[in-house]
């Protein structure tokens, strides 16, 4: 019931703003989408924001739904709310502990990069929830019941993480390495590591890693390009840097709690599994020769909070024998203000954040595209703040074919400048490479002609002149 309550909640907390305007980025992938044609999505790596498996299904709930923000986020929403319950599957199974397993998925629920990428146009909440599915697939096969169905599962599972991100990879062989342990590690006496049932059981793992082969193969060009551009040289500042985005926003002092329940862990032999999925992709990064930025590692996120969550648990457990009552109650008093302020607060600031941002909404956009055909000349020069990258997404074809017309004919009909209400003309910043510049004119240059959804438009009320 607890955790059914925490993962409805976590579910509102998540879909709220959801039809918010886009987070402003240099390369906002809604503005982008159109660069990446399905007949080559799948067959070329453009670069690092390419987020194949997002973009494919965002486009498909966006024929389904239409177009908006809503339908835009609509895969990342769902993997994110999936998560939550998938997580307290997979703790249960490797923790064997429900308490665990509903704090860990409250942590989860409250995360803050969960939760941000959850409602961000981007595939890293996928990226969480097919790490967690691989690894329930992987489990399931060490059972040996239903071997053919989890052997297809693991291998579709597998190959969408890929797509998702292709560093993703990493965090596949780490399960494969655990899969090899557990497997030789619970044979029965005498049986041999070639007899048929694991033989047969390895065969999805030969086809997953045939598809990813293959795909990488297909994309290498791309992906060596940007493997180049994104890599960031290896320091401990690196790894902190991860370290600290995995448990945000509580902080670096819940490692203290992972390390206890490491310590327990090892003592009741169940440590194989955290240890597979934290070194190898370590050990993967140092034999690469370069790092990625933070948020490509998500995929740690929920086995970091299952740590945490299962020492929470044990030093809830030990309290109860060692300290007197008095002090027990004292100290897990302070671990909850700890645990429920922290997020508290970063929803505080986050949502007013998401709220406050300057930038149309996809609806404004498409209508403000459809007004400017139909009343503004090809001489007309047309002007948006450069932040705007929805506005960008609907206009940027008909900013450039009329500077091509004005350069041509040489006439300048008049000039215009389409915003968010909120931002004036003489506010519109200029681009990244003058940062805290804005245009240098007054705010009686302009006169307001039209508003439409939460965009407006203005007239440069001067009279023009060649110079």
């Amino acid at each position: 019931t607890c955790s059914r309550f925490i993962n409805s909640f976590g579910c509102i907390i998540t879909f709220t703003c959801n039809w918010k305007p886009f987070r402003y980025r240099r390369r906002d992938k809604f503005s982008r989408l159109r660069v990446f044609f399905l007949t080559k999505l799948f067959w070329e790596y453009k670069d690092g924001n390419q987020h194949t498996l997002f973009s494919a299904l965002s486009r498909i709930s966006m024929q389904l739904f239409g177009i908006n923000e809503i339908a835009f986020r609509l895969p990342v929403f769902l993997a994110a709310v999936l998560a939550v319950p998938l997580l307290y599957t997979v703790s249960l199974i490797l923790l064997s502990s429900e308490s665990a397993a509903t704090f860990s998925c409250y942590l989860l629920a409250f995360s803050s990069p969960h939760l941000a990428y959850s409602q961000d146009g981007r595939g890293y909440a996928l990226s969480v929830f097919f790490a967690l599915a691989v690894v329930c697939a992987v489990l399931k096969l060490l059972d040996r019941k239903n071997v053919w169905l989890w052997g297809s599962l693991l291998t579709g599972f597998g190959f969408c993480m890929v797509l998702s991100i292709p560093s993703n990879v990493f965090f596949l062989i780490a399960s494969v390495l655990f899969y090899v342990i557990a497997a030789c590690s619970n044979r029965g006496e005498g049986e041999s590591f070639f007899n048929k049932k694991l033989l047969i059981n390895f065969i999805p793992f030969f086809f997953l890693f045939t598809l990813v082969l293959g795909y990488f193969y297909v994309i290498y060009p791309g992906l060596s390009q940007n493997a180049g551009y994104y890599g960031q040289e290896i320091t401990p500042s690196k790894f902190i840097e991860v370290s600290e985005f995995l448990v945000s926003p509580w902080g670096s002092w819940l490692y203290i709690i992972l390390a206890f329940a490491l310590l327990r862990l090892k003592s009741n032999k169940k440590i194989l599994p955290f240890i597979c999925f934290f070194i190898t992709p370590v050990i993967l990064i140092m034999m690469s020769g370069f790092i990625g930025p933070a948020r490509v590692y998500i995929y740690l996120l929920p086995f970091v909070l299952m740590l945490i969550a299962q020492g929470l648990v044990d030093f809830s457990l030990q309290a109860k024998k060692i300290c007197h009552k008095k002090m027990e109650y004292i100290t897990m008093a302070g671990f909850c203000i700890g645990l429920v302020v922290q997020p508290a607060l970063s929803l505080m600031n986050y949502y007013p954040e998401r709220d406050n941002r300057k930038i149309s909404t996809i609806d404004s956009a498409m209508q403000i595209s459809s007004y400017v055909a139909d009343n503004f000349p090809s001489n007309t020069l047309i002007i948006i703040p450069n932040r705007d990258k929805t506005l960008l997404r609907y206009l940027d074809d008909r900013i450039i074919d009329n500077m091509t017309d004005i350069f041509s004919q040489g006439l300048l009909n008049k000039v215009v400048f389409i915003g968010h209400r909120d931002i004036g003309p003489h506010e519109f910043p200029l681009r990244q490479y003058y940062p805290g510049h804005k245009i240098p004119l007054k705010e009686e240059f302009f006169e307001l002609t039209k508003e439409i959804g939460n965009v407006r438009i203005y007239n440069f009320a001067r009279s023009i002149a060649r110079f």
